[in-house]
């Protein structure tokens, strides 16, 4: 007997997996999306396509549709199902990247909007989606593989910078990771929306899927996901002035606030502009530097993220938060003193692989696992499209400013600001970011 339900046990992981390696390709298209701009840019201005002051409104036109995502991401998550509001994008992806590819502006703009908009409902949905269908114990570290998808169609983008001699060929390959998200209809809508529209033998079926297992603990499940959708089955009732109520509105803030917090920390700008980054640092070999920035965080992720329900989230991102505020204060100081010297160029490589090594153990992927995990289910359509439509909103204000602040400010006091804001965000999480490691999201939510 004890035979059998380990290989139970085994086989209902191998079914989540599956699931969670399926819905991350819409994380893959997303970091790809996100990626593009650092290889990209340089050869379109360097090919006449764009101009310099062209090149940020390529950059950061797609955080509009990200915005855009974000705010209607919810309501189809709760319309059509988290499953299908995923299936939906691979049709938004790809035609993003067709309009991308023609090398005509407006179509440009048009296109990073479209994979914006994918983006932004990739963002919210995923997240949900892992986050319903997983085991307490192992939801820590498969939502994590949401930021391993980010951080894998980041390197994409990059080391496709790196081999593919013209800026169209990597617009074409963005098209590509779509494709997987077709792969969504082999697997079950959550078990969490099912009961949520009053179809029980669809949320039964759902659970027996991924658990492999028809008795007593799926009955307990189902029974815990119905207790915890008491009295908010139907999320039509509610209204803003239910957010005035302690436990909707606290949680609601402490998403919206770790998710401003990751943007102001500097994360995208650093994405997007790595090689621009580089070149100016004086880096001898910036697409190599952009290729090597690329790869670590494709490592380091599934290893990092085992310690998120582990050790936990709140010290996770507390770790994360000092390595980085070091490394972005190095990198600061490298740039402040080097004045594009290359001769220790070394120094601008290291803290800046530093920075997003440990971006990868914390505020890479905890503020979306955060997001996930504690807004009530009454609220989560809300909530969750409010804290990722702030969050693309700090994004594009980042990534739009990124080059002004740059020539206004210095490149070195950018990132000691980002250094600064950093530890303004340990102390928030220190003092006011709940723990949920191990615990079911009924049990948070009580």
């Amino acid at each position: 007997t004890i035979v059998s339900d380990e290989n139970n046990i085994k086989q209902s992981n191998k079914r989540v997996y599956f699931a969670t390696f399926v819905s991350v390709f819409g994380a893959v298209c997303f970091g790809y999306t996100v990626g593009f701009p650092s290889p990209a840019l340089p050869l379109m201005i360097k090919h006449n396509i764009i101009t310099n002051q062209q090149s940020a409104y390529v950059g950061s036109s797609m955080m509009i549709g990200c915005l855009v995502g974000g705010l209607c991401g919810g309501e189809l998550a709760e319309r059509i199902g988290r499953r299908t509001a995923i299936l939906g994008q691979a049709p938004l992806f790809a035609v993003g990247w067709v309009l991308v590819a023609t090398g005509y502006f407006p179509l440009i703009i048009a296109g990073r909007v479209l994979t914006g908009i994918a983006t932004g409902i990739s963002s919210l949905v995923v997240p949900m989606y892992i986050s319903e269908i997983s085991p307490p114990e192992k939801r820590g570290y498969l939502c994590a593989m949401f930021t391993e998808g980010i951080v894998t169609g980041i390197c994409l983008a990059y080391v496709g910078g790196y081999v593919l001699p013209y800026w169209r060929y990597l617009a074409i390959l963005g098209m590509i990771p779509a494709f997987g998200l077709l792969l969504m209809m082999y697997v079950p809508e959550t078990p969490h929306w099912y009961l949520k529209n009053g179809m029980r033998s669809e949320a039964a079926s759902s659970l027996v899927w991924l658990r492999h297992s028809d008795g007593f603990a799926i009955c307990k499940e189902l029974s815990d996901i119905e207790t915890s959708l008491v009295g908010s089955q139907s999320t039509k009732t509610f209204s803003l002035k239910d957010l005035m109520k302690s436990r909707y509105y606290k949680p609601v803030a402490v998403a919206s606030v770790v998710m401003i917090f990751q943007q102001f920390c500097g994360m995208n700008a650093v994405n997007m502009y790595s090689q621009t980054v580089f070149i100016k640092a004086g880096v001898g070999n910036p697409q190599l530097g952009n290729v090597i920035l690329g790869v670590l965080p494709v490592v380091l992720t599934p290893l990092l993220s085992l310690g998120l329900d582990r050790a936990g989230r709140k010290f996770m991102l507390i770790v994360s938060g000092v390595g980085m505020s070091v490394c972005a204060n190095g990198f600061a100081v490298y740039l402040y003193v080097s004045k594009g010297n290359d001769s220790n160029s070394w120094l601008a490589l290291v803290t800046i692989i530093g920075y997003m090594a440990f971006l990868q153990g914390g505020w890479g992927p905890v503020p979306w696992l955060i997001t996930a995990e504690i807004l009530p289910q009454r609220i989560k359509r809300v909530g969750s499209s409010l804290a990722t439509s702030i969050s693309w909103a700090s994004a594009f204000v980042v990534t739009e400013q990124f080059n002004d602040a740059i020539m206004v400010f210095g490149e070195a006091n950018v990132f000691w600001f980002f250094s600064v804001v950093l530890l303004i965000a340990i102390t928030f999480v220190a003092v006011l970011v709940p723990e949920t490691k191990r615990k079911s999201l009924e049990e948070i939510e009580e």
